[in-house]
């Protein structure tokens, strides 16, 4: 694995049975800017639950750095916007793994989160209900949920659809800066062109940021379909 921050090796997934890929390769580096692209039940949200420990593989090996931190930005359509709770608490939530002893947040969880809220521009909409807030504001949260934990490797799974486009470039311009910044980011999604956008950034030790993956480098949607 040498100086990878996340390395797959052979790993097939399956569902009843079923192959979702096969053989997958896929090696991330510190301060890389990958992109999965590929249709909606290729796989990309499989492969991304397999990276996060939550499916296991049917073969092969997922293997992490020690104590790698991760964060994960899930589709919109996965949440339930009915719950009540405001877009400050949501985010809150990603510090709770943080917390020691308290059930509760400290001072410094709050300040973080404010401060997050308001680079994500979001500060006059934190006691908000998550179901009041336009779809590119829930979505920031979201990746304000997964930020506060300060991770090393950011998954976002689907984060500009189900959003106008202003906001689809917002989200991207802001995961530039994160990356820029040294954060490892792992982005799938079905609008390719989008990611055109990107093109002029690039990593931390000058490499070309849009190298991405493609579906077919990583051989996503092989042998059946999946939820994503």
């Amino acid at each position: 694995m040498s100086h990878a921050l996340l390395a797959l090796q052979r790993v097939s997934a399956a569902y009843a049975n079923q192959p979702v890929f096969t053989d997958l390769e896929l090696c991330l580096t510190p301060g890389q800017f990958a992109a999965l692209v590929g249709p909606t039940g290729g796989g990309k949200s499989t492969l991304l639950k397999l990276i996060l420990g939550l499916l296991p593989c049917a073969q092969g090996s997922v293997q992490r750095l020690p104590q790698v931190t991760m964060g994960y930005v899930p589709q919109r359509e996965m949440i339930d916007w009915r719950f009540p709770v405001t877009a400050e608490q949501v985010v809150l939530m990603g510090r709770y793994r943080h917390t020691s002893y308290w059930p509760w947040a400290t001072r410094a969880d709050r300040r973080e989160v404010a401060a997050l809220l308001d680079r994500l521009g979001l500060t006059p909409y934190a006691g908000r209900h998550i179901r009041q807030l336009s779809g590119g504001q829930q979505q920031r949260v979201f990746l304000a949920r997964a930020l506060v934990a300060r991770p090393q490797l950011l998954l976002l799974d689907e984060p500009t659809t189900g959003v106008d486009l202003k906001s689809q470039h917002d989200i991207l311009h802001l995961l530039h800066e994160l990356n820029r910044e040294g954060m490892t980011i792992l982005l799938a999604t079905h609008l390719g062109h989008l990611l055109s956008a990107r093109s002029h950034c690039r990593g931390p030790a000058g490499d070309r940021a849009h190298s991405g993956y493609l579906a077919s480098d990583v051989q996503c949607g092989h042998g059946g379909a999946a939820s994503g």
